[in-house]
């Protein structure tokens, strides 16, 4: 009568099946670099081979739901929804910092291009530059075309449009206690000091 299959396999392997060996067998390797770890008697068994490996596999292999702080957020900038955790000390705006550096790239050229741009305006016939720029926020910029210091007086306008002449005066320093000379603008007293030089 010749072995079967199963009587060879329980005379080589006697404490278990073959499959079960092949399951410890891969319990004993790393799960990131795939390199056989030393396990010790006592304690839980090692699953990595060292602190980077961890790192690595914990990186490609998140858990989100384990999180305790998780929610869905939509990205401004792609529209895609994203799970939004780790939050502080702000709450995530973006989901990839690719999208949060295009967004601010962005800001940063709306910004520009008000503060930069030069505008040509007419004035009774003349064409002017702007000198110099005070943002006020991302949308208005307060333009400055010129400073007429013998008349005391500023030509300014609101993003270039409509300049008007305003009298220079001067305002106390808050900080520094100085009298510092600037111009009132609308309900805004616009420092000379903080125009920004186009």
């Amino acid at each position: 009568m010749k072995p079967t299959m199963e009587l060879l396999m329980a005379d080589l392997f006697p404490d278990g099946t073959l499959e079960e060996l092949a399951e410890e067998s891969v319990k004993k390797l790393c799960l990131e670099c795939g390199k056989s770890l030393e396990q010790k008697p006592t304690g839980r068994p090692k699953k990595f081979c060292s602190d980077k490996c961890r790192s690595r596999w914990h990186s490609k292999h998140p858990a989100p739901e384990n999180w305790s702080s998780t929610r869905v957020a939509l990205c401004p900038q792609c529209g895609g929804e994203f799970l939004a955790s780790r939050e502080t000390p702000k709450p995530r705006k973006y989901c990839s910092r690719a999208c949060a550096n295009r967004a601010r790239a962005k800001k940063k050229q709306e910004r520009r291009k008000l503060m930069g741009v030069l505008y040509d305006v007419a004035v009774e016939g003349k064409a002017l530059k702007t000198v110099g720029v005070f943002t006020v926020s991302n949308t208005l910029a307060i333009c400055v075309h010129e400073i007429d210091y013998t008349d005391d007086q500023v030509l300014a306008s609101s993003n270039g449009d409509s300049p008007k002449w305003y009298p220079i005066t001067e305002q106390k320093n808050k900080d520094t206690g100085e009298w510092e000379q600037g111009f009132m603008f609308s309900s805004f007293f616009i420092l000379f000091s903080e125009v920004m030089r186009v």
